[in-house]
């Protein structure tokens, strides 16, 4: 065979492989119900949202995340596939970025409603999975159902009718997306803006992304540094690929967070490396309807006569993130309690009320209550055992 034909052929051969190995974000899998409303009732586990999926016959249990902009399966899991559809390159909610695998799924059902050929990327954080199979993405939003999310009731409303929820009233806010999750303009402080992701895989009200802070920091320094409880270095947010980078939290106590004409007062939150995000608690106050055709969310308060709501949460004291499979401190707050008591980052949690903890895992089961007193058997970075009682 000529050399100039094995080249040819070769080159030829060579870009089929690159294309086969990419997949672009899409929503051209296939919905079986055309005009239809469909109630499918939740379960709420850790503060997020699982709801049943049913493959080949078996039920498993997906958390629905609307911060993800596609679905997805845990390494471990017994998810059957169809195939695979190549690589994506996928960012978590910390920023952190890594190449994924992309499964085609057999057709699946939520509720009625049967979904062909949805893609699904491979989650290999075994931490992070509990006792879930995957993720349902805000792609089935996107592909043009209307979805009403119901912590309440315990419910997730999904239909394909234009106008099914224009009876309802409630606060309407439009909603664009970044790397196809929701976000909408949110005002922490007096004239500041901040663009917030709609993140059900979260569950903190607010977390500030600190870049937004140190903006609002710049611009309008006294009334910023006057809501900021003060400052610690560590880490608090766990994404899919590992826990935020080592950095400056601030501890803030909001005035009030206004979403539209709708306002939290009173709310204690913090900063975190990744970006803005609004997550489930706030599903603890009202209902959220996303409307893609619109690009709007409704926020609807279950109080239906107020206009705001006084949140008056307590400020965090320590944070928990793995150090490998390893529990330890990620955060501890100056000033607080068990900072005074000798809690510092780092320690790694070796009992809590006596109950050995041998991972991450079974940190992430404790049954914690607020406003319970612990007693935490700890061992410093230079390996010195030490028990404190403190609240979580």
């Amino acid at each position: 065979m000529p050399s100039r034909l094995v080249t040819i052929l070769s080159a030829m051969l060579l870009c089929h492989t690159v294309v086969a190995q990419q997949y672009r974000y899409a929503t051209d899998f296939t919905l079986s119900d055309r005009n239809f409303a469909d109630t499918i009732y939740i379960e709420v586990e850790q503060e997020r949202i699982v709801i049943p999926v049913d493959i080949d016959g078996r039920r498993y249990r997906f958390l629905f995340d609307t911060g993800a902009s596609m679905g997805a399966v845990y390494a471990g899991s017994e998810v059957p596939y169809d195939g695979e559809l190549g690589y994506i390159r996928s960012d978590d909610a910390n920023g952190r970025s890594r190449r994924m695998r992309v499964l085609r799924l057999p057709p699946l059902r939520i509720g009625s409603l049967e979904i062909t050929d949805y893609p699904a990327t491979v989650i290999d954080n075994r931490l992070l999975r509990g006792g879930l199979d995957g993720i349902i993405g805000f792609d089935i939003v996107s592909k043009g159902l209307l979805c009403k999310i119901d912590l309440q009731n315990r419910r997730l409303i999904l239909t394909d009718r234009r106008r099914h929820f224009d009876h309802e009233d409630g606060y309407r806010l439009r909603y664009h997306t970044v790397m196809h999750v929701p976000y909408i303009v949110v005002s922490p402080f007096a004239y500041c803006r901040d663009d917030a992701a709609i993140d059900t895989g979260s569950v903190p009200l607010y977390s500030m992304s600190r870049d937004s802070y140190l903006d609002f920091v710049s611009d309008h320094e006294p009334m910023v540094t006057t809501q900021t409880e003060g400052h610690a270095i560590g880490q608090r947010a766990i994404g899919v690929y590992g826990t935020e980078r080592l950095d400056t939290i601030a501890f803030l106590s909001l005035q009030r967070l206004k979403l539209g004409n709708y306002s939290f007062h009173e709310l204690h939150c913090n900063t975190s490396t990744g970006h803005s995000r609004l997550g489930t608690r706030l599903l603890k106050y009202g209902t959220l309807t996303f409307d893609p055709r619109r690009r709007c969310v409704t926020f609807l308060p279950y109080d239906r006569s107020a206009s705001f709501t006084v949140v008056a949460n307590r400020q965090i004291q320590i944070a928990f993130v793995p150090q490998g499979a390893v529990p330890t401190i990620g955060l501890v707050r100056e000033g607080s309690d068990a900072y005074a008591k000798g809690i510092r980052r780092g320690d790694v949690i070796l009992s809590i009320d006596g109950q050995p903890i041998l991972d991450f895992r079974q940190l992430l089961r404790f049954p914690f209550s607020e406003g319970t007193v612990y007693t935490f058997r700890l061992r410093d970075v230079n390996g010195v055992e030490k028990t404190v009682c403190t609240e979580r």
